[in-house]
């Protein structure tokens, strides 16, 4: 995985990738819950990506169970991140649900589901990268 761009190598903004998820084969980060889970599984957990409200785009664990936050902004400054343009979803094809963060709208996101239970094993294919 790698920080998307669009086919004519333009990066694409913090404030753009959920937007972007919608339109691409691409899935935001992992948190790090499977990892504290102690199973020997191959699940991925989708991290929440956004405006935490002071300006600074997030990746956040969507229940804030293992703690796991990267400020997107400040990696995408650092310029040494890989870069992937992913493929455009097919007309038909189902995007992936929207990840919130519990923060984002408390009293419908999560449905009384817990989030473990919202989880998937994904195979995120072959992106070309640059």
């Amino acid at each position: 995985m790698g920080r998307p761009k669009e086919p004519s190598g333009t990066l694409v903004a913090p404030e753009d990738l959920r937007e972007h998820r919608a339109s691409r084969d691409f899935l935001g980060p992992c948190c790090l819950c499977p990892a504290l889970t102690g199973e020997n599984t191959r699940t991925f957990v989708e991290a929440a990506m956004y405006d935490r409200g002071d300006g600074e785009f997030v990746a956040m664990c969507a229940t804030d169970d293992c703690g796991y936050l990267v400020f997107l902004g400040r990696i995408f400054q650092r310029g040494n991140m890989p870069t992937v343009t992913y493929t455009k979803r097919e007309d038909g094809t189902l995007e992936p649900p929207r990840v919130y963060h519990q923060s984002e709208d408390v009293a419908n996101v999560f449905r009384g589901t817990h989030f473990y239970d919202m989880s998937c094993e994904c195979n995120l294919g072959s992106p070309k990268t640059s």
